[in-house]
């Protein structure tokens, strides 16, 4: 059976199973229904495993917690499912109530109105009620998720199985509950490497970020904050870490901990160290760019950076220039976005993209010294956009000596990994708890593959790798290096594709 056409408008991106099938119509339907089972069935089996040798690892009372859980979501799914059973029966009497003709109105239409009407009343008590239980337990078992330190759950997402057809909601239910089991479990997991890591690493750190008296930093209390709030995971639960150092009661000095090399953003920000100290008369502006340290390190296979925490906060909006531009300080929106400016003209010549919400910090909002610092410059994409503005700006031309440090720069990407984003991040997150997702998702990028690329892999199995990251709630990444494309699944890099050469 042929795969529903993506739909490049995100927005409007609905289930395939909910679209209409032409030709096909609903034996077309249960054929992709299958498809879907059978998919989300083999995976969910061979994650299992590997899942439980994670929680086998785990502290004896973390175990307990788990365990808990897993008999939690048994309550939930059955009191989940009342509550669709519920509004189905009062949809049906909706549709049952509406079909009555209202122009010939008699006794007998009269008196199935009336009882419809009462059938319809007598169901927005056990309705309200069963609603009201499964908040509650949803507000309970989030408690229990943020007791291991693990929040962002998408219990929302719940709300809305009752818009799905009968035959998806148990699949649904079963991919959300694994779902969320696997990003409790990856995060604790990947919890306890990062504390061997640092344990390991706690003087390297000391030396290269402390600026204090190291001989009277006392600095056993170290606590581990995933940062920031919410951001998407990959490669089984892996996201940026908060490390935070304590002397006596009091917070020293942090690091920002990330579980990869940072070469692109090193070479980035030193190219930017290179821009400010250009003379004046060398300089196309006079807004510094943004610096700080990053260190690359390594222990045993495991490959990580080190960044020096810049504590600020994320402002949400649309892009950048959005957020800039609720700001209530007219003064602080022209130098922001002066900044923002200069960013946009070097980000842009380096083909830099992906400067999302989260991938960007504002420094001392509301003080004569506030900043926009982008804190991951990890994505290449020629011909995207960088992020920052809703449309292209005009940007001054870069002067001969400035040039050449972004052209130096540019060419020494050419032989480090860098990251390839096929879509948004933000269009999987919108798909990530949609269960039957992973076939357009996949889909859409074996069609962005095409144009430039010679694949060397099939959709269905690409549908495969989006799907078990999906599963483990993991937003996929994937990575660009010697003119090939490869996908990254847990500490396996999969070639998917090779540039074509240039005619």
């Amino acid at each position: 059976m042929a795969v529903p056409p993506i739909k490049k408008n995100f927005s409007e991106l609905q289930p395939p199973f909910q679209e209409s099938h032409p030709g096909g119509g609903q034996s077309a339907a249960d054929d992709l229904l299958r498809k879907v089972a059978m998919s989300i069935s083999k995976a969910i089996s061979s994650y299992c495993v590997s899942r439980d040798k994670k929680i086998q690892g785990l502290p004896p009372n973390i175990r307990t917690q788990i365990t808990e859980l897993q008999k939690c979501f048994s309550t939930l799914r059955e009191q989940c499912l009342k509550v669709c059973t519920l509004n189905d029966q009062t949809r049906k009497l909706d549709d049952d109530l509406d079909s009555l003709s209202s122009d010939e109105e008699n006794d007998s239409i009269h008196e199935q109105k009336k009882e419809l009407t009462a059938q319809i009343d007598a169901l927005e008590d056990p309705i309200e009620v069963a609603e009201e239980t499964m908040k509650e337990f949803m507000q309970k078992l989030s408690q229990k998720f943020q007791e291991l330190g693990v929040t962002r759950e998408f219990f929302s997402d719940w709300w809305q199985l009752s818009r799905i057809e009968k035959a998806m909601r148990e699949l649904s239910l079963q991919f959300m509950e694994e779902q969320l089991l696997h990003r409790c479990v990856n995060r604790l997991d990947y919890l306890r490497e990062t504390q061997v890591i640092i344990g390991e690493k706690k003087e390297e750190i000391i030396q290269r970020f402390y600026q204090g008296d190291h001989g009277r930093l006392d600095a056993k209390h170290v606590t581990f904050q995933f940062f920031p709030h919410g951001s998407e995971t990959h490669n089984r639960g892996k996201v940026p870490v908060k490390i935070s150092f304590f002397s006596e009661g009091h917070e020293i000095f942090s690091v920002f901990f990330k579980p990869r090399h940072a070469h692109i953003d090193k070479r980035v920000v030193q190219l930017f160290q290179e821009l400010n100290s250009l003379p004046k008369e060398q300089k196309s502006s006079d807004v510094a760019l943004p610096t700080y340290t990053i260190v690359n390190s390594e222990l045993g296979s495991q490959r990580f950076s080190l960044w020096e925490f810049i504590d600020g906060v994320h402002l949400h909006g649309q892009t950048a220039e959005d957020a800039i531009g609720l700001l209530p300080s007219i003064e602080e929106k022209k130098r922001l976005l002066a900044q923002l400016l200069r960013l946009e003209s070097v980000c842009k010549f380096l083909n830099i993209s992906d400067l999302h919400s989260d991938n960007l910090v504002f420094f001392h909002l509301g003080n004569a010294d506030s900043q926009v610092i982008p804190i991951d410059l990890e994505s290449i994409q020629p011909g995207n956009p960088t992020g920052l503005f809703r449309t292209t700006p005009t940007t001054p031309p870069f002067t001969d000596r400035e040039k050449t440090l972004i052209e130096n720069c540019k060419r020494e990407f050419e032989n480090i990994p860098t990251r390839f984003v096929p879509i948004p991040t933000s269009h999987f997150l919108a798909g990530l708890t949609r269960c039957d997702s992973f076939i357009q998702m996949a889909n859409f990028v074996v069609t962005s593959l095409q144009i430039n690329n010679t694949l060397h892999i099939s959709s269905e199995e690409l549908e495969w790798y989006v799907l078990t990251d999906f599963l483990h709630n993991d937003v996929p990444f994937l990575i660009e290096k010697n003119n090939s494309i490869y996908y990254c699944m847990a500490d396996q890099e999969i070639l998917i594709a090779t540039r074509k050469s240039s005619p």
